[in-house]
């Protein structure tokens, strides 16, 4: 019988389990060290994490393995080039949570415009602050989106039936969809001179890390809001927290950090005009049933032989047809 390892503790429906288990033995992995998934490894045929690393170690040392499958659309803790040198597929759910991860990025954008976490605090402090804590409307106001795959093209349409203009940074997105969707699409830098919010979107890549620096800030209005619901190290921190207590930006709303969780003692949790989520964009009771089913569904596939439907390294495909 097949054997399908979680790498990590991952909440699965019954319907999800039981299609799993229709395919192969389901086993959870033992131990958190690298030998213990070595070992766990060796003769599994399809492996699902959430955020544990799959490295070249245990990809390599593996015997059977046909998928290493993405519990979420990350895939950066996959060792996506091992696998590839292997023939082994790398899977992630594209799609599964977009809906989420834009309205939670709508919310904080809301939030941080209008100091709704603040009011909250005072309002339960005893203190009834009014003027003291006007906010920001987002009708009329101008959002940049660095990244437009299916998140940012579901908060555009949001963000447009607000009232906001919407611009674009994408090198892989074509002028014709962004025509099509009412966006503008621009490089990087006259986006964020531009924007009155800046919302990352993007994945997580060599591209894109520390892509939002001192550099990048610098070109940010004394009035926008910085907003990430994609992966920390796409923003320098330390340069966002030096631009925040210097004023040169408005406020920023992050569901991501550097290094999660962060450090109790990391200023973005205590300046005022930040306020911050535990990495739960993508967090849904839809979107987990959604992501649950289509980890589930793509694992059958592979072990039927087929070839999965989002599948991140796409040259293995090819290398097997041919």
């Amino acid at each position: 019988m097949s054997k399908i390892l979680f790498a990590d503790r991952r909440p699965m429906s019954d319907e999800s389990m039981r299609l799993l288990r229709s395919a192969g033995e389901v086993v959870w992995a033992e131990g958190d060290k690298e030998a213990d998934l070595v070992r766990d490894m060796k003769d599994t045929e399809v492996v699902i994490s959430g955020v544990r690393r799959i490295t070249r170690e245990a990809i390599l040392a593996s015997e059977k393995l046909k998928a290493a499958i993405a519990y979420g659309v990350g895939f950066d803790h996959i060792d996506v080039a091992a696998a590839t040198e292997k023939g082994i597929y790398v899977v992630n759910t594209p799609g599964v949570n977009s809906i989420s991860v834009a309205e939670l990025a709508l919310g904080l954008m809301i939030g941080i415009a209008r100091k709704i976490p603040q009011l909250h605090d005072a309002v339960r402090a005893g203190k009834w602050l009014r003027w003291e804590l006007l906010g920001n409307e987002l009708y009329g106001k101008t959002l940049g989106m660095v990244g437009f795959g299916r998140v940012g093209t579901h908060l555009a349409t949001l963000a447009r039936g607000l009232g906001m203009s919407v611009l674009v940074f994408d090198p892989y997105v074509p002028k014709e969809k962004a025509g099509e969707l009412g966006v503008e699409l621009l490089t990087l830098e006259p986006l964020l001179s531009r924007s009155d919010f800046i919302v990352i979107c993007c994945a997580l890549t060599d591209e894109t890390r520390g892509l939002i620096g001192e550099k990048a800030l610098a070109l940010l209005k004394p009035t926008a809001y910085l907003v990430n619901v994609a992966r920390g190290p796409i923003v320098d921190e330390q340069a966002l927290i030096s631009a925040l207590r210097n004023k040169r930006i408005a406020g920023a709303a992050l569901d991501v950090f550097e290094k999660e969780p962060p450090d109790p003692n990391n200023p973005l949790l205590t300046l005022p005009t930040v306020i911050v989520t535990s990495h739960v964009a993508g967090f849904s009771d839809e979107s987990m049933k959604r992501l649950q089913l289509t980890v589930a569904e793509e694992a059958v596939r592979i072990l039927k032989g087929q070839e999965p439907r989002f599948l991140v390294n796409r040259e293995v495909a090819r290398h097997k047809k041919a």
